[in-house]
């Protein structure tokens, strides 16, 4: 199924309506991976091919190409790093004010992430994070946009 998420133009403006509709999907991928005692990394990508029965509407809030990738170093079991990336291609968005026969479209974006943890034993850990560091419009839904850059620094206990 297939659903369509957009703004109402009644009441609040934080209502929101969902319709759903039959769909097809063909996927296609490739995938490639590595690890070793240190490190490890992958990526994949995957294209999507939409089609809805009984209409011409395109397939909103669904991208057609995404890009995920990660890589990871662990350095003597203590220090890791790690980064992650993903690029997702622009995807048709419906919002209840578009004219009929006028495309809308969430943006494309690519975001890295980073990361740095030291583990001092095996309960007790501490980390460094930095999201989004292209400050990317990470977008998923017309309008509802992600949180740009940001930053945290943590602690993780194991009990």
């Amino acid at each position: 199924d297939n659903y369509f998420f957009y703004n109402t133009p009644i009441g609040f403006n934080s209502l929101m309506r969902v319709d759903y509709v039959d769909q097809n999907r063909f996927t296609a991928g490739a995938e490639l991976s590595f690890k070793s005692e240190d490190i490890q990394s992958g990526i994949n990508i995957k294209y999507h091919n939409y089609t809805q029965p009984n209409t011409q509407m395109p397939a909103y809030n669904k991208s057609p190409f995404e890009i995920n990738g990660f890589a990871r170093y662990n350095w003597r079991e203590r220090i890791a790093f790690s980064a992650d990336l993903l690029h997702r291609a622009k995807s048709p968005a419906l919002f209840v004010n578009s004219l009929p026969g006028t495309a809308t479209y969430v943006g494309a974006f690519t975001k890295i992430d980073l990361e740095a943890l030291y583990s001092y034993d095996k309960n007790l850990s501490f980390y460094v994070r930095a999201n989004n560091i292209l400050n990317s419009k990470e977008q998923y839904f017309l309008y509802y946009r992600q949180m740009g850059m940001n930053f945290g620094v943590g602690v993780t206990l194991k009990f």
